[in-house]
């Protein structure tokens, strides 16, 4: 995948749909994704894994490539400064 897929695919109506449809070639693209697939996000706030919850906020965000971009990223970093606490 490069940029120019990518900006095509955060571009159509349902963005999530064809994220997954192509997560192999993403997660090579942006390899600091694919951490967050299956990462609990231990937080009753939270019903879903990090890459799940990406998902549904790219989704919901308006139709503009920079807030598609911008909802994409939000959280990718998580699962590399999580740290876990007896509260």
């Amino acid at each position: 995948m490069n940029i120019e897929k990518l900006f095509d695919i955060l571009l159509k109506e349902k963005p999530s749909l064809y994220i997954k449809q192509n997560e192999k070639e993403l997660f090579q693209l942006i390899p600091e994704l694919k951490k967050s697939k299956g990462f609990n996000q231990n937080n009753i706030w939270h019903i879903y894994d990090v890459y799940e919850h990406i998902l549904h906020v790219v989704y919901n965000t308006s139709n503009n490539i920079i807030l598609r971009l911008t909802a994409l990223f939000h959280d990718v970093a998580k699962p590399y400064v999580y740290t876990e606490d007896e509260n």
